[in-house]
């Protein structure tokens, strides 16, 4: 009997317990929008736009009372920038390499148009407050692993020194993290220019770092982490729509691959920037909680 009853009292007991310690299960999907912060060299017009973007992933909320709780997510997410410089009156450079011979620097207007897309894998951990029946607040933080960083655009070059020979259009295809020194794509009719009296046939797709003699590091950095703020509002016990803005505090571009596109050091070598750009992003979310 006293056997028996220890057994009831102990179940009670743990199922009170469990019954206290309320939790969810939940996925989260939607759109984002993202953009690079950063210093920006304006002798070329140099601009940081608005790059587009999904997420979704799965979160474990652990509910401290009725009206408070902590949320911890693993999302995939793709953040970017969309990047430009160039336009009438600006000049930058050109760095040709020339089969069986030293690089050629050519000076000229470089337009230069960018979509950069880097995809992460997330883990945001933020605190959430029922401020109502239907809205809820939250704060956080968050790390992110970089697994995928790509861009793609299109530049067009005219040497200023020499326009009736070098004048050209290129695809840009970057995969920062498997592209090497010197690589590009010659998919189609490659454009073809003449310096110092030799046929150049240029690559027609253009990697991240063609126009580098050494890659000395991938270009975007691994780590992001910043913080996270939002709203969201509940259509029913399940089902909620959410806005939230991520605010970057790491450095995401490498300085080690991050060149001055304005300007050319002593025998024309590179520049390596010493600044910090960081990401900024709005989330457009629908979730559902199980």
């Amino acid at each position: 009997m006293i056997k028996k009853l220890l057994l009831a009292s102990t179940f009670t007991l743990v199922s009170a317990i469990v019954m206290a310690q309320s939790f969810n299960i939940g996925v989260r999907a939607g759109l984002n929008y993202g953009t690079f912060r950063g210093p920006l060299e304006e002798s070329i017009n140099e601009e940081y736009g608005v790059s587009g973007g999904f997420h979704f992933g799965l979160n474990y909320a652990q509910n401290l009372s009725d009206i408070f709780s902590i949320r911890l997510e693993v999302l995939y997410i793709q953040n970017g920038s969309k990047q430009s410089f160039g336009g009438e009156g600006t000049e930058s450079f050109y760095k040709i390499p020339i089969p069986n011979g030293s690089d050629v620097v050519e000076r000229g207007q470089l337009d230069f148009d960018l979509d950069i897309s880097n995809a992460y894998i997330s883990f945001p951990l933020t605190a959430h407050l029922d401020v109502t029946e239907k809205i809820e607040l939250s704060a956080g933080a968050y790390v992110s692993m970089l697994v995928g960083p790509t861009a793609t655009g299109l530049q067009k070059f005219e040497s200023t020194q020499n326009p009736d020979q070098i004048i050209f259009r290129q695809s840009l295809d970057y995969k920062y993290n498997s592209d090497v020194a010197g690589e590009g794509q010659a998919i189609g009719r490659s454009p073809r220019i003449i310096v110092d009296g030799v046929i150049v046939a240029l690559p027609k797709f253009a990697g991240a770092y063609y126009q580098f003699n050494e890659k000395r590091a991938s270009a975007m950095n691994f780590l992001d982490y910043g913080l996270v703020i939002g709203a969201s509002y509940n259509i029913n016990r399940g089902f909620y729509f959410g806005l939230r803005a991520d605010i970057g505090l790491a450095d995401i571009t490498n300085n080690d691959m991050d060149i001055s596109r304005s300007e050319l050091g002593e025998n024309d070598t590179f520049i390596y920037k010493d600044d910090k750009d960081t990401h900024f992003g709005i989330q457009a979310s629908f979730g559902f909680r199980f």
